[in-house]
């Protein structure tokens, strides 16, 4: 009697499915470990499990903080749905319980893969339209700059009170300006014959000696 090196496997009870779109959603290995774990302990009717992080940290050899990171990405990937569930201990107190997990069907994680890269590739055209406008509008200005004329550099230098005072000066008006110079010069000549008679005065009341 020949004895096998390899025993026989029921298909339904010593292997479970794990989906070959997961490989092209773009997963780590650390995401892929942990869907296949939660695969793994799935209810074949139900599609919902309840092992711990730190269950699930044993067997794919991560801490349950990065558990709980990991999982986190799973469901925003549309594979998974978390639920908090309570338990009631034996002095009928309510606390917190582990997590449920519902497995999704692979299609809505597919399908939101797909929705992604095809906003992303909106994006980006819409960002190579942008750049080769700003382009255009560049070499477009310099053209226009480049054939017209050029302007001397002004330089702005703030000045102080008294040079502000000496720069910007109010326009006068000629015509009073001739005025005041008329009148400036008739009061000069009136000083000037006022100072003669005085001087003559004084020379007929002998205050002043002739030469």
């Amino acid at each position: 009697m020949k004895r096998s090196l390899c025993p026989t496997r029921d298909s339904v009870k010593d292997y479970f499915p794990l989906p070959k779109e997961v490989f092209s959603l773009g997963l780590s290995a650390a995401e892929i470990a942990i869907y296949a774990y939660l695969l793994f302990c799935e209810d074949r009717q139900t599609f919902k499990c309840w092992p711990s992080y730190r269950k699930i940290g044993e067997a794919v050899g991560l801490s349950p903080n990065t558990i709980r990171k990991h999982i986190w990405s799973l469901e925003e990937r549309s594979l998974l749905i978390t639920e908090p569930t309570l338990v009631t201990t034996k002095d009928g107190k309510a606390r917190n319980g582990n997590l449920r997990f519902t497995i999704r069907p692979i299609q809505a994680a597919l399908q939101q893969d797909y929705d992604r890269q095809m906003q992303k590739l909106d994006e980006d055209a819409a960002r190579r339209k942008y750049a080769d406008f700003i382009q255009n509008t560049g070499k477009s200005y310099s053209q226009n700059a480049s054939s017209s004329p050029s302007r001397p550099c002004r330089r702005f230098v703030r000045l102080s009170g008294h040079s502000r005072a000496r720069t910007h000066r109010k326009p006068q008006n000629r015509t009073l300006r001739r005025r005041a110079g008329a009148l400036e010069k008739v009061a000069s000549t009136e000083r000037t014959t006022e100072g003669n008679s005085r001087f003559a005065q004084n020379i007929k009341k002998g205050k002043i000696e002739r030469f």
